[in-house]
C-alpha cells in the first residue's frame, strides 16, 4: 500500500473543507437550547413557567413561535417575589442576546459575592450544555 504526502492541492482543499461557509447564516440559540438545574440538581431544557410565559408575551410576543427574542435597548424593572424564575429567566434572555448578536457584551451585577458567582454559574452551564457548534469569542 503506497502512502504519500498529501500534494499542496489537497491540503489547500482539505483546509477549505474545514471551513465554515461565509454566507451561511449563524445559529440562533433560544430558550429551549438553554438548560437549567431543578432544585433536584437535574439538567432540564429552560421551559418558561406561567409567570414567565406572561412577561415574555409581553416583551416578546413571537417567543412562542421559536422567535428570537431581542433586547436592544430594554430596560426593564421587575418586582417580583422569589422562587418564580426571573432571575434565571433574565439572565437566561441577556445570554442569548449576548450569543445571538455579534459584538455584545453583557455585564450582570448582584448585590453579594454569592449571588455573583451562582449567577455566573448559571451562565457557565448555559454555555457548557449549548447545542455544537458552539459560538467562540
Amino acid at each position: 500500500m503506497d502512502i504519500s504526502p498529501p500534494t499542496a492541492q489537497q491540503l489547500a482543499l482539505s483546509h477549505l473543507a474545514s471551513q465554515p461557509d461565509p454566507d451561511a447564516k449563524p445559529r440562533l440559540y433560544t430558550l429551549s437550547d438553554l438548560l437549567i438545574r431543578t432544585k433536584d440538581k437535574r439538567l432540564i431544557p429552560l421551559v418558561p413557567n406561567e409567570v414567565q410565559a406572561q412577561y415574555l408575551d409581553q416583551i416578546c410576543p413571537t417567543w412562542r413561535d421559536g422567535g428570537q427574542i431581542q433586547l436592544q435597548g430594554a430596560r426593564e424593572l421587575i418586582l417580583k417575589s422569589r422562587q418564580f424564575g426571573f432571575s434565571t429567566l433574565i439572565l437566561a434572555l441577556l445570554f442569548l442576546d449576548t450569543i445571538n448578536t455579534p459584538h455584545t457584551q453583557t455585564v450582570v451585577v448582584a448585590h453579594d459575592m454569592d449571588s455573583t458567582i451562582r449567577l455566573f454559574q448559571m451562565v457557565q452551564r448555559f454555555y457548557k450544555h449549548l447545542p455544537e457548534p458552539k459560538p467562540r469569542a
